[in-house]
Formats: C-alpha cells, sequence, structure tokens
C-alpha cells in the first residue's frame, strides 16, 4: 500500500524513493495528477543532478529519461519526463491499483493494487 495525504489546498501528495545512478536512493514528494497520463514528471535539474540516461541511452538533453522507483514494495524502471514543475505522478503509475482519497485538508490518500484475480 502506498500512503498519502492532502494539504490545505486540496491537493494529493505521496512520497516517492528513487534510486540516482550510483544506487543511493532519495525521497521525494510527488503530487497526483490524474490529468497527466504519463509515470512521473520531475524538474530537469534534478533529473541531471541525479545522473539518470535518457531513456535511448544517450547523453544529449532529452525530455524523457529512465528512473528506478519504490512502487509498491517493488524496485522498478519507468519513464520520467522532465519539466520544470513540481513532481506528478501520473495515471501510468496508478494503472493496475485502487486509488482512495478523503478530500479535505489533511485528508488520507490510499493506492492498492489490485490483486490478479479480480
Amino acid at each position: 500500500m502506498i500512503r498519502g495525504s492532502f494539504n490545505d489546498q486540496l491537493e494529493p501528495w505521496i512520497e516517492l524513493a528513487i534510486q540516482d545512478q550510483h544506487g543511493e536512493r532519495l525521497t521525494v514528494q510527488a503530487l497526483l495528477d490524474t490529468g497527466f497520463n504519463g509515470f512521473l514528471m520531475l524538474p530537469t535539474s534534478w533529473l541531471l543532478d541525479m545522473g539518470l540516461e535518457l531513456a535511448d541511452g544517450s547523453e544529449t538533453v532529452s525530455d524523457l529519461f529512465t528512473a528506478i522507483v519504490l512502487w509498491d514494495g517493488q524496485w522498478i524502471a519507468i519513464d520520467v519526463e522532465a519539466a520544470d514543475t513540481d513532481p506528478l505522478v501520473g495515471m501510468a503509475l496508478l494503472a493496475g491499483h485502487d486509488l482512495q482519497m478523503r478530500v479535505i485538508p489533511q485528508g488520507e490518500v490510499a493506492i492498492n493494487a489490485i490483486p490478479s484475480d479480480a
């Protein structure tokens, strides 16, 4: 289960662990954005500081990187889009999960994997 909460502006935030190119783990707060169809969006400067590779393995600057994130208890490789915005978790990362939200200040966010027999 992945847990998060709403802030006073009714924005749902969760915590994500990400590995950099050296295997160092960092924790980021990310906003759940149901209008974003990708996996994850992070500020360009963060991606470059973490030394993450571009999705195609090249070393030129691009908008799409590959990152390893801890999701529902497992480390998985996902595409990460670069943009000058707050970190965003999109619908592609939520696929296969139930999302429950209590939309009030400090309300709970819960993300649970949908059982394979459901």
